[in-house]
């Protein structure tokens, strides 16, 4: 299987495997980037948010909603306190829980049936 890596915003990244059924596959990343970041909320929290790193998996069900909790990993948390760092990682799914349901064509759910979403503020800051 292929891997497609679309950024999205707030350094948002979409990897949905097998995107070779895709038709537009830019046009679904920006619908997920919108989606997402218009759900999430960075929390104001003491430390530096724009550190942290963190990645969510999603399973998928046909419908466009979770087929169960996301993974969440901090892949980097950017030396900051476990409260912010847990700040942060609890807005991450808060996000993608009220993004639900996601707009995916129910006709290629195999492509986009796991879905894997880093979030970094720093990148998207360009700092």
């Amino acid at each position: 299987m292929s891997r497609l890596t679309a950024f999205l915003a707030v350094s948002l990244v979409a990897v949905l495997t097998s995107v070779a059924a895709l038709a537009e596959p830019a046009d679904l990343a920006r619908s997920l980037k919108s989606h997402v970041t218009d759900n999430w909320v960075v929390p104001d929290v003491f430390g530096d948010a724009e550190l942290i790193q963190v990645t969510a998996v999603l399973q998928m069900n046909p419908d466009g909603t979770l087929n169960g909790t996301p993974e969440v990993t901090v892949t980097d948390d950017g030396g900051q306190s476990d409260a912010t760092v847990q700040a942060y990682v609890d807005s991450v799914r808060a996000a993608i829980d009220r993004s639900q349901p996601f707009s995916l064509p129910a006709d290629q759910f195999d492509v986009w049936r796991t879905i894997e979403i880093s979030f970094n503020l720093k990148e998207e800051s360009g700092k």
